[in-house]
């Protein structure tokens, strides 16, 4: 998987020293390749900027070569070969070269280079039958033993695991993209293993397999509820809710649990909100606390006794004061 970096701006590209790596690839024998920025950054369209191909473009992307540990090199000249190790580049002891200086050296050719794989395959499903086979069985191992085999012959994968995180991914899954686990939703349609690399396909781009390795995906999050003032609210807000007697009350980090428990209510009159203000207004408007006299105090006796007016601020100002 290549990888880009920006060493000179232009209208309209991101910052300065941005990386970008190759991310999805389409069909079984891909030719086209689309490159999408590393990580997360929110200035760059939501993480999403994209450039088609940055070797036309050598003025502003410089190719950032990175080899995994384990990868070996041959020197020609004096018939050495090198290790990637975690610190560097060693033959019996460790060498001035560099991952760029390694790739830049006509003389030195990589013999052995480790593609890291980021994941595990859990389970496998046959066409035919639909049936689930797990690794965890080792009933199944030959399953999983011959992968390359089974692929092309009624088997698909059904789920993997992220080694880096060690999160879980389902075909029919519903992930979102980016640190933003409410945002965009996005379902698994199928896994693609390439070149020992793994690749999502999903149901909104039917034509493109997206970098699994990508730690930006991430499984989308369904709010636990919605609040009186419209506002989704996710296991870890905060929450602010008003008991059938009218009491106010602040819950920090909501779980699930103490969800149900404010949202079941006697007879239901919990309600829940998301500012503390929204709370108090509910209590203000819909508190029984003012008496006829009240009413008619607030009005004043210079009106009409068969016409009274009121403005609504001037009663929310008494009710206040009987709380």
């Amino acid at each position: 998987m290549k990888k880009y970096k920006l060493i000179k701006e232009y209208d309209g590209s991101p910052k300065l020293g941005t990386i970008i790596v190759e991310t999805m690839i389409i069909g079984n024998n891909p030719k086209f390749r689309t490159f999408t920025i590393s990580g997360h950054d929110k200035n760059c369209d939501m993480g999403k900027f994209r450039l088609d191909n940055p070797e036309i473009s050598p003025e502003f992307w410089e190719e950032v070569v990175e080899y995994p540990i384990g990868t070996k090199a041959k020197d020609n000249r004096i018939n050495k070969t090198f290790t990637k190790e975690v610190d560097g580049w060693y033959t019996s002891s460790r060498t001035g070269h560099t991952d760029k200086s390694i790739s830049n050296a006509k003389h030195i050719k990589v013999l052995e280079e480790v593609i890291e794989k980021d994941y595990e395959i859990l389970s496998l499903k046959c066409l035919e039958d639909n049936e689930i086979f797990y690794n965890r069985n080792e009933t199944y191992k030959f399953l999983f033993n011959q992968l390359e085999y089974n692929l092309k012959n009624g088997y698909i994968i059904h789920s993997v695991k992220r080694l880096s995180d060690g999160e879980a991914f389902t075909v029919g899954d519903i992930i979102t993209y980016g640190k933003n686990t409410h945002g965009e939703r996005l379902k698994i349609e199928e896994f693609k293993i390439n070149n020992n690399k793994l690749f999502i396909k999903f149901d909104s781009d039917p034509m493109y397999f997206n970098d699994f390795g990508c730690k930006n995906f991430q499984h989308y999050k369904k709010p636990l509820f919605t609040t009186e003032d419209g506002v989704d609210i996710f296991e870890g807000d905060n929450v602010h809710w008003v008991c059938d007697e009218f009491t106010y009350f602040f819950t920090r980090n909501v779980d699930k649990t103490r969800c149900n428990l404010i949202t079941s209510g006697k007879h239901g009159l919990f309600k829940i909100f998301s500012t503390k203000e929204a709370a108090e207004n509910f209590i203000i408007l819909n508190k029984p606390c003012l008496s006829i006299n009240d009413i008619l105090k607030f009005c004043g006796s210079t009106q009409c006794d068969n016409i009274k007016t009121v403005s609504l601020e001037g009663l929310k100002t008494t009710v206040k004061s009987k709380l």
